[in-house]
């Protein structure tokens, strides 16, 4: 495997970096170094924060950045790095146009029918490289490049809940009602992040998404569905 840069991040913290940029290889890396960590040094960690192509380890009282980068820098990584089998979610979208409030803007600037930018975005499967900034936000890798629009320079006061947006080379989809700059054209009535149930999120990283066009009415009768706890969000296997 390629080895990474390890520094101390802070007091507490360590910060583990593979080269920046985007690939599907070097987030299966961090993918299974996160769990190699969790399994060698458990004791350890108090939370592992995942990201494209870096983690950050924060550390239980009790233990130093120091003696642990040490003891990583000594230790012989047997980390099988091949990309794993993993689950396929299917994501039901709404491209409607009072739900994509920037597929207008987008048809203009891109040169693009919105019929092909719906084509397009549906097309590929969505690696998720990274959740957060809002708790179960996917940032999902593979986006078409004739669909990479920059964020907004003017940020919405208000991205509604379930939002489908692309900003910059990603495309991801906004939990719960946030203000953001990305640019948004559908929405899905899926809920992404529940606190009610454990674990609140199905998604991991390392994961795929799959976007579905689906109208209004469908729409509809998949929120009911969802209120209801009734929709069964469906995966399948990519091996």
């Amino acid at each position: 495997m390629r080895k990474p840069v390890i520094s101390k991040y802070g007091q507490q913290a360590i910060l583990i970096q593979w080269e920046s940029i985007i690939s599907p290889e070097i987030n299966q890396l961090v993918v299974d170094t996160s769990n190699y960590l969790n399994e060698h040094f458990g004791s350890a960690i108090l939370e592992i924060v995942p990201s494209y192509q870096s983690l950050v380890i924060y550390l239980n009282e009790g233990f130093t950045p120091t003696s642990l980068i040490t003891e990583l820098e000594n230790t012989n990584w047997s980390i099988d790095s091949s990309l794993k089998t993993s689950s396929i979610w299917r994501i039901p979208v709404c491209y409607d146009a009072s739900f994509g409030l920037d597929l207008e803007s987008i048809s203009q600037t891109r040169e693009l029918s919105i019929e092909s930018i719906i084509k397009l975005h549906t097309e590929p499967d969505y690696r998720i490289y990274g959740i957060g900034f809002l708790p179960g936000f996917l940032y999902l890798g593979g986006l078409n490049e004739q669909l990479f629009s920059p964020r907004r320079r003017v940020v919405k006061r208000f991205a509604p809940k379930g939002s489908v947006a692309i900003g910059g080379q990603q495309t991801g989809i906004y939990p719960q009602e946030s203000p953001g700059g990305w640019n948004i054209i559908g929405r899905t009535p899926i809920e992404l992040f529940d606190t009610k149930v454990n674990p609140p999120t199905p998604f991991s990283i390392g994961d795929s998404v799959r976007f579905f066009e689906i109208n209004r009415h469908e729409y509809a009768e998949i929120e009911q569905e969802v209120k209801l706890s009734a929709y069964n969000l469906t995966s399948i296997s990519n091996d």
